[in-house]
């Protein structure tokens, strides 16, 4: 029974860390795409300034 518990267990692990790495991955695209327009109208910029 115990053995059960533990591979449940690191199976949890394994899916939380899938869906981490997952979530990482699509998130860093759309915060380079939803950045710069949240970026200009909270501090009233110009979109030129806002250029990297």
């Amino acid at each position: 029974m115990a053995y059960a518990v533990a591979v449940r267990a690191s199976h949890l692990d394994f899916r939380l860390l899938w869906g981490g790495e997952t979530a990482a991955k699509f998130d860093a695209p759309a915060t380079g795409v939803a950045m710069p327009p949240v970026a200009v109208s909270t501090l009233h910029a110009s979109t030129s300034k806002s250029a990297c």
